[in-house]
């Protein structure tokens, strides 16, 4: 593993000392556990915001991943102060597998199942009490020896029970010579007088942080497909000829990226950007939110006050402890309301009506308060909608609303962006389809998997973003919809042209449960859909046709898991996805006369060959030239031997060697030599990645 952190990939090296003991402590064993060798070590790495600690500790998670020197890993990010009980649900929610539920009442059980007997590594970003961390400790399952646990935080950290070792590491402020040597090198300065400055006047600027010199590190993150979709629904973009809303949106988020105010974050390797995440610094967060309030655009509900919000156009909830309490205000200008918190469980309740009696004591809304302890927080948003009617954007993440959605979601008539997330909600109410200007949908990690008949007739849609959702028989024309993240298909003999066929502008597409008895009604409807440019499909039977199809040559990002029907005939005339870039196979058992075949691909940038995807036991590149590929990525769990001659990939960059469940992995960055000597890179099972 590489013994320096960069910024920015500069050759300006920081917390050099730091990065050592972190990966020392994360891979070896300390000599002194006497005793506590079965709990996890706790491993605290503080300092001020900004100065690096995010972006330290992410970069050694990702490494460390691909090694697979953990069972299981997990980093997450958190608001701060959250409670145990929601911090371990996050936690939860990551490790659990796209096709299961994790509902809250069975948070430690699946913990329980994840960790027990598992060498783990989770990372905990932001900051906790020393209570909260204590009962999170407490409720961790006993792993095998080796676990650890990273706290990321500004404070110093209290120390955690006796049983557990613990261990601090604290990132400080960089010295004044090395500000200015990254000062210089993020701005590309060349100018002899910069250069010449003394250290003092950078450092006075900077602080001694690399977030002034380059704003990396990030605590506040957003999925930015749903960003620009808010955006879109607040009637912030305009489209322009040629180009979507979205299309704009995504423009904007590279040029805020570009100027270090926001930095996007790919979930995985060849994320395209609308799948990125979007993260704020808590320092830069901070700034824009005061300016938001001092310019009367946003009002942030965050302490124990509450607040006259009669005028607000735009509500953040932020608090912690008494949540609902300023939805008790008629709110009848509000315009957007966001929140990411979640709300306590049942046996904290008591702890929130002494806080609340706490109020009736000293507020002057003495009545209001007092009638609150009587309400829940399906009552306050039923009040909500009847008595803001302006509402354009509702984006509710973690609050436990019951399994239902209330009807009086059907008042909110001008609503156009609905996002609630709550492993609870199962059902959404008919009144939904009074929203006849809604664009955006998401109820993701809830229960939902039908959506009522009046819902799939709003013809205002772009986005749906759920879990393997019924598409039903009959939907009205949705010539808008953009994104339809993700759906079940039923066996349907009356065909899908009326329906899926008919979303003719659809760009992203994600499909579950396909078999034979509705393969070729989804083959006939992907013809019609030709703005297609990610695809993703699972299920038991894969047509292949997918790559012959003259209807999907915008198509650029595509993923197929589950076995595919090849036949060599079939793709003899050639393949016609002229601008695919990145092609994932999931168990889809092809051959290596398959794999030949894509080399026709003459856009193809990623490759990666999954678990399962491959059934032959070895794996060649030697006569068929991927003019275009620059990564490779595959599983050997299965194969003995991997070989690749360079000239018939010209433009290989990497090369990744993994199996799917064991400690194993490898990769090879190619060089410019070996490209000219045109030399052959193999690996056989048991060794390492051999260069001939």
């Amino acid at each position: 593993m590489a013994n320096r952190e960069y910024l920015h990939e500069s050759d300006v090296p920081i917390h050099v000392e730091e990065r050592k003991k972190l990966e020392k402590v994360l891979l070896t064993t300390p000599e002194d556990l006497h005793g506590k060798e079965h709990n996890p070590v706790i491993i605290s790495v503080f300092g001020k915001s900004g100065v690096g600690k995010t972006t330290l500790v992410r970069k050694i998670f990702k490494e460390i991943g691909k090694q697979k020197q953990f069972d299981i890993q997990a980093m997450e990010c958190f608001a701060p102060y959250l409670s145990a009980t929601n911090i371990l649900q996050q936690i939860v929610q990551q490790l659990t597998a796209d096709d299961q539920d994790c509902p809250r009442n069975k948070v430690l059980e699946i913990l329980e199942e994840k960790l027990k007997e598992k060498k783990y590594l989770l990372v905990i970003d932001g900051e906790v009490s020393g209570t909260e961390l204590n009962n999170i400790l407490s409720t961790l399952p006993i792993g095998h020896a080796g676990s650890r646990i990273v706290h990321i935080t500004e404070s110093k950290p209290e120390e955690p029970p006796s049983n557990y070792h613990h261990v601090t590491i604290e990132l400080k402020t960089i010295d004044k010579s090395i500000s200015k040597k990254m000062f210089l090198h993020h701005m590309e300065v060349q100018n002899l007088d910069l250069e010449n400055h003394e250290d003092d006047i950078i450092f006075q600027i900077t602080g001694g942080l690399p977030l002034a010199i380059a704003l990396l590190s990030a605590n506040v993150t957003i999925e930015a497909r749903n960003l620009v979709s808010m955006w879109v629904a607040e009637g912030f973009l305009r489209s322009k000829v040629g180009k979507s809303m979205e299309d704009i949106g995504y423009f904007y988020l590279k040029e805020l990226s570009a100027r270090n105010l926001v930095s996007l974050v790919q979930m995985d390797d060849d994320s395209n950007v609308s799948n990125m995440t979007v993260t704020i610094q808590n320092k830069v967060h901070e700034f824009l939110q005061f300016e938001a309030h001092e310019a009367s655009f946003l009002e942030v509900h965050s302490g124990d006050d509450i607040p006259t919000l009669t005028s607000a156009r735009r509500l953040s909830l932020q608090n912690y402890t008494d949540k609902y309490a300023v939805l008790a205000n008629p709110l009848p200008k509000l315009r957007s309301i966001f929140s990411q918190f979640e709300q306590e469980p049942k046996e904290e309740l008591e702890t929130m009506t002494k806080s609340i009696q706490a109020y009736v004591c000293c507020s002057p809304q003495q009545g209001t308060i007092a009638s609150m302890q009587k309400k829940n927080i399906k009552s306050h948003i039923k009040e909500l909608l009847h008595g803001s009617e302006f509402l354009r954007v509702i984006n509710i993440q973690g609050i436990e609303i019951g399994n239902r959605l209330t009807r009086a979601i059907g008042k909110a008539v001008h609503l156009q962006y609905l996002g609630i997330t709550s492993c609870s909600l199962e059902n959404i109410p008919s009144s939904i389809g009074n929203l006849t200007s809604l664009q955006t949908l998401d109820v993701r990690e809830t229960k939902v998997r039908k959506l009522p008949k009046a819902f799939w007739m709003i013809k205002t849609l772009r986005h749906v973003f759920g879990f393997i959702l019924k598409l039903p028989k009959q939907t009205v024309n949705l010539k808008q919809l953009h994104t339809l993240d993700s759906i079940e298909l039923e066996d349907f003999e009356q065909g899908l042209d009326n329906t899926l066929g008919e979303m003719i502008h659809l760009e992203g597409l994600v499909i579950w449960k396909i078999s034979n008895g509705n393969v070729e009604a989804l083959l006939s409807a992907l013809r019609k859909l030709e703005s297609l440019k990610t695809l993703n499909l699972q299920g038991n039977n894969i047509t292949s046709s997918v790559f012959t199809t003259l209807f999907l040559r915008r198509l650029k990002f595509m993923v197929l898991d589950g076995e595919l029907d090849f036949s060599s005939d079939h793709l003899n005339n050639g393949l016609a996805l002229p601008n695919l870039t990145m092609l994932t196979l999931k168990e889809t058992k092809v051959t290596q006369e398959f794999i030949n075949k894509l080399a026709k691909l003459p856009s193809l940038v990623t490759l990666a060959l999954c678990l399962g995807s491959y059934k032959d036991q070895e794996l060649v590149f030697f006569s068929n030239k991927f003019r275009c590929l620059q990564k490779l990525k595959v599983d050997v769990e299965k194969l003995k031997k991997v070989e690749i001659k360079l000239s018939m990939l010209p433009k290989l960059k990497k090369l990744e060697i993994r199996t799917h469940d064991s400690h194993h992995y490898q990769e090879h960055e190619v060089t410019h030599q070996e490209h000219e000597q045109k030399t052959v890179i193999s690996w056989k099972k048991e060794n390492a990645i051999q260069v001939e």
